[in-house]
């Protein structure tokens, strides 16, 4: 039977300590990652609403650090931000009163923010990556991964951080994740956590969120699952556009989907364009988008971790009609009541994000990957 979430939103302000508490909260709203495999990587916001304002001392200010627990059950998906903004709606008696409080991840704060990442010819991105992770630095985490496959031209990149963030992504064809380390003791313990993903980093074991038309206690249940329309993240060509080198294409036609990246060499780009062209060749074929809610998924209460942005990248199992299958989870978005709680996920296909992988049932598919480009 489901259970009814609860909420949980502690801030850090020098006037309580260890931290305050938001009172009185009505709903929570949060969205993370991408829709789709052509959109570029954006901050997560967050969006909570209230009632009686009156009632708190010390209201949040812009900049506190803020951590927001959606409980199910056992089970909870956490959100880590700064205030971006605090606002007061007044109705005729005080009785009507009610509040909005905005939330930011730490990469959209940090995005805004300006830099100078200088690479070199012929290096890894891993190596664009680790500048980057030592521009944003500060009071956030930013995590590189291992698994990177492209390489830079040498170029001087100043503008904003999420600008130069989508540029590596383009160019490596990695993920984005936006999540949060730990919000314990001292305020300065907190960290939002940027996480900076190779192509080759995929979760490559099990699907760590496995949903299903006939659900157990494994497999959760899910209210409706998407498949795109043949419009739906369509093209027919795909030009890659690499600083300081000869535009590289795939396909033919008029519906051209365009990517800038910094590609160490044409060969590079040439085979680039050619991935992303069979990116968009699959999009229809496996299920771009699955919904859940309380209701639905019962005592799985773990199906609620779904929400959580650290989840992003990670392996999901979709059992529809007798077939299974693969994805990769590129985005999310969550909002919860005090009644129920609901969670669309944003996916493509294991295929298209992973390499061959020699005897891995699920990435390990012939003819269906190549060992890179």
């Amino acid at each position: 039977m489901a259970t009814k979430p609860t909420v949980a939103v502690s801030y850090y302000d020098d006037n309580v300590a260890p931290f305050a508490t938001l009172p009185n909260v009505q709903s929570v709203s949060w969205s993370s990652g991408r829709a789709n495999i052509t959109d570029q990587w954006s901050g997560s916001t967050c969006l909570i609403t209230g009632r009686s304002p009156s009632s708190i001392t010390y209201p949040p200010q812009i900049g506190n650090k803020v951590r927001v627990v959606v409980t199910n059950g056992t089970s909870t998906a956490t959100f880590y931000g700064y205030v971006s903004d605090w606002r007061v709606l007044y109705g005729i008696t005080t009785a009507y009163d009610s509040y909005e409080l905005t939330i930011e991840s730490g990469y959209a704060k940090a995005g805004r923010g300006t830099a100078t990442i200088t690479t070199t010819a012929g290096a890894s991105t891993q190596t664009m990556a680790t500048a980057i992770q030592t521009a944003l630095g500060g009071s956030d985490a930013v995590d590189v991964s291992s698994g990177w496959g492209s390489t830079t031209t040498a170029q001087t990149l100043t503008g904003q951080i999420s600008d130069t963030v989508n540029q590596l992504m383009a160019t490596e064809q990695g993920t984005v994740i936006d999540t949060g380390s730990s919000f314990t003791g001292a305020p300065q313990s907190f960290k939002t956590k940027l996480g900076l993903s190779g192509r080759n980093d995929p979760n490559l074991g099990a699907a760590i969120l496995a949903f299903s038309d006939n659900p157990d206690l494994n497999n959760a249940a899910f209210s409706e699952i998407e498949f795109l329309s043949s419009a739906q993240n369509y093209g027919t060509k795909v030009v890659v556009q690499a600083s300081g080198l000869a535009d590289q294409s795939s396909g033919t036609g008029d519906y051209v989907q365009t990517i800038s990246t910094i590609n160490g060499s044409t060969t590079e780009a040439a085979n680039l364009a050619g991935y992303v062209k069979a990116e968009l060749n699959l999009a229809t074929a496996v299920p771009y988008g699955l919904t859940t809610t309380g209701a639905v998924s019962g005592d799985n209460y773990w199906a609620i971790t779904a929400a959580d942005p650290a989840n992003i990248h990670q392996g999901v199992s979709i059992t529809f009609r007798g077939t299974t299958y693969y994805c990769i989870l590129e985005g999310l978005s969550f909002s919860a009541n005090q009644t129920d709680w609901r969670v669309n996920l944003y996916l493509s296909s294991s295929t298209q994000n992973a390499f061959f992988r020699i005897g891995n049932i699920v990435y390990g598919q012939l003819d269906q990957n190549k060992l890179g480009f």
